[in-house]
């Protein structure tokens, strides 16, 4: 099990560290262990909240377009 911070889990999910330790002290992530005054969270949880974002698919989509007829 790999443990990350809360401001590498707030960047995966694009939000503030913050909100990740708000989620934390509520026991909303699973296995979330307190570490002295800081938390370490199990990347493998952390990856089941991340939720994808229709405005950056439609624009990797279309790069990924542009970049296929310019080859």
């Amino acid at each position: 099990m790999e443990l990350i911070t809360v401001k590498e889990a707030a960047a995966l999910l694009d939000v503030t560290p913050r909100m990740i330790t708000k989620l934390c002290n509520n026991n909303k992530i699973l296995g979330a262990i307190k570490n002295g005054r800081s938390w370490l969270l199990p990347k493998d949880e952390v990856a089941k909240l991340i939720k994808p974002n229709p405005k950056k698919m439609f624009f990797l989509a279309l790069l990924v377009r542009l970049l296929t007829r310019l080859c």
